[in-house]
């Protein structure tokens, strides 16, 4: 049985964390002076919520999960912007290492959800395209991505311009093969996701339809999973 969110628990989500993005969007707001007097917003707005939908969501999928810290990474960017103007979080599937992530992001346009990964080590790479070649398992991962398409799902990550070394121009997962990342991913502007039951109903659903990609890429890429 589906694991039940209570509306209650998440009843400040999300309209005022799509108001906070907004906010932190707006000239000269993205600064740690006011992040500072607008902390407790983003804990009680934004991160307490995605700690609770992770919570709710454990017994489902996993409890493997964290919420991203909100700064930014400034190092090497031109951009010194002190924060970021979305916040994230995902469940690792499984708790294997290296398996697919559940994932969930908002900012104030809207919500998108998704599986999938965000990267491939180099280790990785070699058994996805291993695997998208095989004859055994290529032809179910293009089933299950076209599965996903029709119910909604955009396919996304990082793609090659042309095909990887050695593979023929016409091979028939040539566009699978193409990809160095994998994620599928469904995006709810603002007015879809007004009231928290309905957004919580569609980051779950979200997941769920998306599992079957996300153990495929699983059983392929992660350490220690047998199921092949």
């Amino acid at each position: 049985m589906a694991a039940q969110v209570s509306p209650p628990v998440f009843e400040v989500f999300p309209e005022v964390a799509f108001a906070f993005y907004a906010e932190l969007e707006e000239p000269d707001n993205n600064s740690k002076a006011w992040f500072d007097v607008n902390r407790e917003r983003y804990q009680r707005d934004v991160r307490r919520p995605l700690e609770a939908l992770l919570a709710a969501a454990a017994e489902e999928f996993g409890t493997h999960a964290k919420v991203f810290r909100p700064h930014r990474d400034v190092r090497f960017s031109p951009d010194k912007s002190p924060y970021k103007t979305n916040a994230a979080a995902l469940i690792t599937m499984d708790g294997l290492d290296g398996a697919a992530s559940y994932y969930v992001a908002l900012d104030a346009e809207g919500i998108a959800a998704g599986v999938g990964y965000g990267g491939f080590s180099r280790e990785q790479l070699q058994r996805y395209r291993d695997a998208v070649d095989d004859e055994r398992f290529g032809p179910e991962l293009r089933e299950l991505v076209e599965v996903a398409r029709a119910a909604g799902f955009e396919l996304g990550g990082r793609t090659l311009v042309r095909g990887p070394r050695g593979v023929a121009a016409d091979h028939p997962r040539l566009d699978l093969l193409c990809h160095t990342t994998m994620t599928l991913v469904r995006s709810f502007p603002e007015d879809e996701v007004a009231d928290w039951p309905a957004a919580a109903e569609l980051v779950l659903s979200t997941w769920r339809e998306g599992t079957p990609v996300a153990r495929w890429l699983t059983r392929h890429l992660a350490e220690g999973a047998t199921d092949r």
